[in-house]
């Protein structure tokens, strides 16, 4: 997993860039509406929402949608260039055309700082919301519905995204070349909160089963220092996202905490450097895993890549179901160890503490399974 994402983050991306980064196309094509400073009731300055031109948002302060954002274009609707802004959606929408490739439903400018976008949906789209290079953005009480490849794609430092919905990502082919891969929030960098969200039917587009790809609620990609994961819920609704992650992570000082993973197949993954914590979270596998000719179904709740970090410290979680509950391996033969305290786990029948990874691994203290 982790060879095939880092691949698909470097290569998917770079192709998809021309497309998305929108900013300067637009500018020369000259289909860019220059907001006017309109203030509206509580001090909101209003954001048009007629019309097939992109809002440039370049004044610090605080925007509003009125109505509504239909958007049937290539590119983003909604510029944000400006730092130290606050963009209301008020309940509205902004919706894409199920047709068009190549839409992002905001985009923020590479360096802005003091974003904060809120309270409103964002549906049919490539990518809910890009923001490249940021620091102390703000995602809250948004819904990203029907996304075909991104629902948020962020990176910087000291973000955070909270109280937001992600629901079906992955619903279309997107139209790309090279994967079939769906993402609620891509993100790397420094210092992250993401809390009391919510991530359900995260699936793969639905191209073609040769061509790579799998629906991931959370990717932390590589480099990544210091993220909080606390307090979300990552549910599969339908069976056709319960073979995917719920969270991929590689990084340090990662704390993933008092989370719900109802009825996903592989809640937690990755590959992890030092300091990285699993703390009180419920995992429940999917009924199918029951029922599974006695638990042979060898998905564990916890898989991690531990060839350069050899403690993982997990305590206070609860498995329901699944075969292993926990599974640690490593590239290169050396010692891997659990700090593992007051675990509970229900196995299936036939299920086990399965320790031994895909290639190497020598792990104590877990409990064997009750008899």
């Amino acid at each position: 997993m982790g060879s095939l994402v880092t691949g698909w983050w470097r290569g998917r991306w770079g192709k998809a860039l021309a497309g998305i980064v929108l900013t300067g196309a637009a500018l020369c094509l000259g289909v860019v509406l220059w907001i006017k400073l309109e203030p509206v009731v509580r001090g909101c300055k209003s954001i048009p929402t007629a019309g097939k031109v992109t809002k440039v948002i370049f004044h610090s302060g605080r925007y509003c949608l009125l109505s509504d954002l239909n958007w049937d274009k290539a590119g983003a609707p909604i510029i944000i260039s400006k730092s130290n802004i606050t963009l209301d959606l008020n309940g509205f929408t902004i919706r894409g055309n199920k047709q068009k490739l190549n839409q992002v439903g905001i985009l923020l400018s590479d360096g802005v700082s003091g974003v904060s976008i809120e309270n409103g949906n964002i549906e049919f789209v490539q990518v809910g919301i890009r923001a490249k290079e940021v620091q102390q953005f703000r995602v809250s009480k948004v819904n990203f519905h029907s996304i075909s490849w991104l629902g948020l794609h962020l990176n910087g430092s000291d973000n955070s995204v909270i109280n937001s919905n992600f629901t079906d990502i992955g619903v279309r082919d997107d139209g790309s070349d090279g994967d079939a891969y769906a993402v609620g929030i891509m993100a790397a960098g420094d210092n992250f909160l993401i809390e009391k969200n919510t991530f359900s039917d995260i699936a793969r587009q639905p191209v073609p089963q040769a061509q790579s790809g799998e629906g991931v609620s959370i990717i932390v990609s590589e480099n990544s220092s210091n993220f909080k994961i606390l307090n979300n819920t990552f549910k599969s609704v339908s069976s056709s996202s319960t073979e995917n992650l719920g969270i991929w992570v590689r990084g340090k000082g990662i704390l993933i905490a008092s989370n719900k993973f109802i009825s996903l197949g592989r809640p937690i993954g990755g590959k992890l450097d030092a300091a990285n914590r699993v703390l009180g979270n419920e995992f429940k596998s999917p009924d199918s895993y029951k029922t599974n000719n006695g638990g042979s179904n060898k998905h564990a709740a916890v898989s991690v890549n531990m060839t350069d970090s050899s403690l993982l410290i997990i305590k206070n979680n609860i498995f329901s179901g699944y075969y292993c509950p926990v599974q640690l391996f490593s590239e290169v033969p050396k010692r891997l160890e659990l700090d593992a305290e007051n675990n509970r786990a229900d196995w299936p029948a036939g299920g086990r503490a399965c320790m031994s990874g895909v290639w190497h691994s020598d792990v104590i203290n877990w409990p064997e399974p009750p008899k």
